[in-house]
């Protein structure tokens, strides 16, 4: 619901007192509005439920969710009859409405609209002493103009304007069970945790639901966007290529999912070099930071560009199945370098686990539309409000987006010819800025805070995800029959790691970790950035070790610092630290202290304050702005995921694992995993050792009596027959009543039983099962 004069302007409507509520649309035995008592417990099971102390007699548990199709709220009350007496809940009004005023909306005045099933003056009885009856609430935007919107039954439209479908309980039953299937589908169906810690699982599991509800229909098509209470309607280069992307890639293949619509950038009325780079990027201004664009985004036939027609397996070799691996510019992927015309695909909305695989890939596709012909130009780093705000700045963008595309493709390998032609177009952009620089490094605008923090003219963020980039891509040409072109983007990764600890870390006189940039004399948050990367210096892991020391300079009870010595946190910050440290191999850096054990403190610590602290269950952009952005929840997942799993695509349909077993933790499991064509589990154990084992009795040696012998762990991977029928992810609901129209919330319900794994039977086959050391990694080749 977008709204003028502002390009990023957008309705929105706090619905917490007043006639839109819903105490002031019932009575209750003639009483309106109807008294609320204090709230003394929250639930979340991916609704939310309130309970509030009884008060006049009755006692009110308040459900609230989103509609799953809809620009709707929904809310459901379930009043209990605490008191002696027989009472009725009366509805005194159906529907209620309010215009909204300035900013009026682009295409006219929009309406907030509330309705209640069922028609005026119709009673709930409720019986004394524990008599309950439930009421229902739907709010939704809607155009003002439309006459339909005068009918008090005409509020629960299929699309963005109003259909006359009536609101009716049965309607918003159907909405409350598409959420409650949605979210079961999500937490329990894919991506499952299992771990010795329940508080563990449930986190994890809401950081699922966090990132992957965050998908909204647009007029780009499906796209992720970071929501956190704001229409955002576009996707950034960091928040959706770098961190949420590589995460979705593992929740299912958006391949066979067919587009039903398509848009496609248009400069203009001037279709010039649109078989080429299409750029709309030359209709707008690169100097300035966020300029609206001058274009509009236009629809078109649904269907692929010319070249696109699959998105199935790459093969071995080149784009065209021939395996050749003749010699090539050194940063080339594909042999198509053309970026114009990507589509972006939509899927109705009955498939909620496509839409968020589609939504990812339109992430990567809508940026890639926007990349100028030359590569030595600026990206744009962020497409917002659905094509109408283009972000132009260069925070070494580039490289997020090469980072995190190359990570997608990796894991979706039917993505990599999509995907391959703008990684290349990053590529090219980072070397040819980095071929200008006398010390090898890049020069930057800022860094991904925007400004916020002082950068200088090299940051070591920009530098540090550009080197990721540069060894993922390599490792994505390597699974794609590149080898030459491997070689020659390693060749360039080992170069800027050099001048990024000769630039950052060596002529940084202040500390024994890394300067962020020339001049700076202050430790910074993304200091763990060169050992993500892969740096393996000794100075890289002692960088991650300052930020996670308990009583250091940089960890606090919300997490790493921005800067030393500030109180500002990004939790992107420290869940980065967090998973680049369950990946430093601490008997490399012959240190006495194992950066996984303390990270899994850290992680303990940080997980109970997000999810069980004083706000919603889910991590934050930063300690003060607080928004629960869907990509720090990517991000926490990925701790998981790629830090104490340690999983990571190493080649074609290829798996490394590497797990970090918590010394504490008999076993753990990542359940039903979607990655390099395949489903598979992840099972790690600790293997007990007998008396002789323990004490070396092989004669192997050792001599040393007092050494401890290295912990044995075993990795069982094994892989699942989809072609069974799949497990329902929804439970028969229970028979709803005249006066309980309403699914319950049976008392004891907990949020790990109801959104487990499915039930039914599954067909696995182990395809490795190895014993390795603490610190080890085994390769799996599906």
């Amino acid at each position: 619901m977008r709204t003028s004069p502002s390009p990023r302007g957008y309705l929105t409507e706090r619905v917490a007192h007043g006639p839109l509520t819903l105490a002031h649309l019932i009575s209750l035995n003639g009483r309106r509005p109807i008294p609320l008592g204090g709230a003394f417990r929250i639930r979340q099971d991916g609704l939310l439920h309130v309970d509030h102390a009884p008060a006049g007699g009755v006692a009110i548990t308040r459900t609230f969710f989103p509609s799953m199709s809809r620009p709707s709220a929904v809310e459901v009350w379930t009043v209990t009859n605490v008191s002696p007496d027989a009472m009725a809940v009366l509805r005194v009004d159906s529907t209620t409405s309010t215009l909204n005023s300035s900013p009026d909306g682009v295409a006219g005045d929009y309406e907030v609209y509330t309705a209640v099933p069922g028609s005026v003056g119709e009673r709930l009885e409720l019986a004394p002493d524990g008599g309950i009856g439930y009421v229902g609430v739907h709010t939704t935007a809607r155009m003002a103009d439309n006459p339909s919107l005068r009918s008090a039954a005409a509020v629960a439209g299929s699309g963005p304007f109003c259909d006359d479908e009536p609101v009716t309980n049965s309607g918003l039953v159907k909405e409350m069970l598409e959420r409650q299937s949605f979210v079961r589908s999500l937490s329990g169906g894919r991506c499952v945790l299992e771990t010795p810690e329940p508080e563990v699982d449930t986190a994890f599991a809401l950081a699922k639901v966090r990132t992957g509800e965050a998908v909204f229909e647009t007029e780009l098509g499906l796209l992720h966007s970071p929501g956190g209470g704001k229409y955002y309607g576009g996707v950034w280069a960091n928040d959706q290529a770098e961190y949420a992307g590589p995460f979705l890639a593992w929740l299912g293949d958006a391949g066979g999912v067919g587009p039903d619509a398509a848009l496609k950038a248009k400069r203009g009325s001037s279709r010039e070099g649109a078989s080429g780079s299409g750029s709309i990027a030359a209709a707008e201004s690169s100097s300035s930071d966020k300029s609206p664009a001058t274009t509009r985004w236009e629809p078109v036939e649904p269907g692929l560009p010319e070249g696109d027609e699959t998105v199935q397996d790459a093969p071995a070799g080149d784009a065209n199945g021939s395996g050749d691996n003749d010699e090539r510019d050194s940063v080339e992927l594909w042999d198509n370098s053309a970026i114009a015309g990507y589509t972006r695909s939509s899927v109705l909305v009955g498939d909620r686990l496509a839409s968020i695989s589609v939504a990812a890939l339109n992430s990567y596709r809508t940026l890639a539309s926007l990349m100028p012909t030359a590569p030595a130009e600026t990206m744009a780093y962020s497409v917002e409000v659905e094509g109408d705000y283009i972000g132009r700045m260069d925070r070494g963008d580039a490289g997020c987006y090469a980072w995190g595309a190359s990570l997608y493709a990796l894991a979706v390998p039917s993505a990599a010819p999509v995907l391959t032609p703008s990684i290349t177009w990053a590529l090219k952009h980072i070397t040819s800025r980095l071929a200008q620089s006398p010390d090898g490094i890049l020069v930057t605008d800022s860094d991904e805070m925007e400004g916020r923090f002082d950068t200088g003219e090299a940051n070591l963020a920009a530098n540090a995800t550009a080197l990721a980039a540069l060894r993922s891509a390599a490792t994505l040409a390597d699974s794609v029959g590149r080898s030459a072109s491997a070689a020659g983007l390693r060749a360039k990764a080992a170069e800027l790691e050099a001048a990024i600890e000769e630039y950052f870390g060596a002529k940084n006189v202040w500390s024994n970790g890394y300067r962020y940039f020339a001049g700076c004399r202050k430790m910074r948050g993304w200091s763990a950035l060169p050992a993500a990367a892969g740096i393996e210096s000794p100075r890289a892991a002692r960088a991650v070790g300052l930020l996670l020391a308990k009583h250091g300079t940089m960890w606090t009870p919300d997490g790493v610092r921005v800067e030393a010595a500030r109180h500002d946190s990004w939790d992107r910050q420290t869940l980065v630290a967090l998973r680049t440290a369950f990946q430093i191999d601490h008997r490399r850096e012959q240190s006495d202290v194992d950066l996984a054990e303390v990270a899994m403190d850290r992680l303990r610590e940080f997980t109970t304050t997000r999810s069980f602290g004083e706000h919603v269950p889910y991590c934050v952009e930063e300690n003060y702005e607080g928004c629960q952005l869907a990509g720090e929840s990517a991000l926490y997942a990925r701790v998981w995921l790629e830090g104490v799993f340690g999983i990571a695509v190493s080649g074609r349909k290829q798996v490394r694992v590497a797990p970090r077993l918590p010394k504490t933790w008999p076993r753990m499991a990542l359940r039903r995993l979607f990655g390099c064509g395949v489903a598979f589990d992840v099972v790690v154990s600790a293997v007990e050792l007998d008396g002789d084992e323990a004490a070396g009795g092989d004669g192997s040696g050792g001599g040393g009596g007092d050494s401890v012998p290295p912990r044995l762990i075993r990795v069982v991977v094994s892989v699942e027959d989809l072609a069974l029928p799949a497990a329902s992810s929804t439970t028969s609901p229970p028979r709803a009543t005249a006066n309980s129209p309403w699914l319950p919330d049976e008392a004891g319900s907990s949020f790990r039983r109801n959104l487990g794994v499915p039930p039914g039977r599954r067909r696995l086959t182990v395809v490795s099962d190895e014993l390795i050391q603490d610190g080890d990694s085994v390769h799996v080749q599906f």
